[in-house]
């Protein structure tokens, strides 16, 4: 009897430390993705504002012609 429950407290205890390893690296990745996700979504976030003021501004520049009557838009 003694003999089986050293068996048994060996593998609960090899599977205690696999599972705590197992579950620290999943929090770990878990984490990891989450804030390349957001800083991912801010980043593109902040991209499109520089190119939606960028176009504007390029609009707004082209939009009237040389004798300041407002044109169709502006030609790239």
């Amino acid at each position: 009897m003694k003999l089986v429950f050293q068996v048994y407290k060996g593998i609960l205890l090899r599977l205690l430390l696999v599972e705590s390893f197992v579950l620290q690296i999943f929090a770990a990745v878990n984490v990891t993705d989450y804030l390349i996700f957001r800083n991912s979504r801010q980043a593109i976030a902040d991209l499109a504002n520089v190119l939606n003021s960028k176009n504007s501004l390029i609009q707004s520049e082209g939009a009237f012609t040389n004798s300041g009557t407002f044109s169709e838009g502006a030609k790239f």
